[in-house]
């Protein structure tokens, strides 16, 4: 990307994933919105963070990740997927589509952030592999 082809928008203009706004209310949340605009300012770095050790696991925002992926796919089968596939409108299918569209790409950022670059790469080459099977 050239300086050129880069512009400023302001941020009510960032499209927004649905659930999104809704989530940021949570009292959950907001410890991170401290840390987030403490890492921006500058300024409440230290309490921000304390505030986020102080939480209790079941409270953090990578064990509400962990957790909803450990529901989404405790019972994966793709015969059922497969059934699924079968029977759907156009409609439904192009919902589908446009909820896991960009979870591949936010999964490996998930992978890369915690166990770093080459683990991430190592974990999915695995993952495509036996998944190609």
């Amino acid at each position: 990307m050239q300086p050129e082809d880069v512009r400023t928008i302001p941020v009510s203009q960032i499209p927004i994933e649905g659930g999104a706004l809704k989530m940021l209310s949570k009292p959950e949340i907001q410890p991170y919105l401290a840390h987030a605009e403490a890492a921006i300012t500058g300024q409440g770095c230290d309490e921000a963070t304390s505030a986020i050790a102080e939480l209790p696991l079941e409270r953090r925002y990578i064990w509400r990740i962990a957790s909803s992926l450990k529901q989404a796919f405790c019972d994966f089968d793709k015969s059922s997927v497969r059934a699924d596939l079968g029977t759907m409108n156009a409609e439904d299918f192009d919902n589908v589509l446009g909820l896991i569209e960009r979870r591949p790409v936010q999964f490996a950022m998930l992978l890369r952030t915690v166990f770093g670059a080459e683990q991430m790469e190592s974990m999915l080459l695995d993952a495509i592999d036996i998944a190609k099977r």
